[in-house]
């Protein structure tokens, strides 16, 4: 749910940010825009990768391909 979360705040933020800053013409903070994007992308990937039980996860999925 918090993954879902973030991805919805992320859209419309930055969605509202581009718009206001393109009325307003301020070109360093849109160009801003796509590092804090990156940014969080990277910080979703280190929260799974600190997740508990994520080598159980991995574990089903391997299952799941190998055994169809």
């Amino acid at each position: 749910m918090k993954v879902n979360r973030g991805i919805l705040e992320i859209v419309v933020t930055t969605s509202g940010q581009v718009a206001e800053d393109l009325v307003k013409v301020r070109w360093g903070k849109l160009s801003k825009v796509p590092f804090s994007v990156t940014r969080r992308k990277i910080d979703l990937m280190e929260a799974e990768l600190k997740a508990p039980g994520r080598e159980i996860a991995y574990m089903v999925k391997a299952h799941k391909a190998f055994h169809r």
